[in-house]
């Protein structure tokens, strides 16, 4: 399956989380995120909006 309007930083996070949380933890989330939307049988996804380096 693919996804192509996907959130890999807003998925995982409250804006209120990302107010108050520092950027590795809210990192890490998504990164955790990425790995469940793997598992849930996505293969391709286009993160909109995300950050565009790093």
């Amino acid at each position: 399956m693919s996804d192509a309007h996907w959130h890999m930083i807003f998925a995982p996070n409250t804006m209120d989380a990302m107010l108050e949380a520092g950027t590795g933890l809210m990192y890490a989330n998504a990164v955790a995120e990425a790995d469940s939307t793997l598992l849930r049988g996505f293969t391709t996804v286009r993160d909109v909006g995300g950050p565009r380096l790093g």
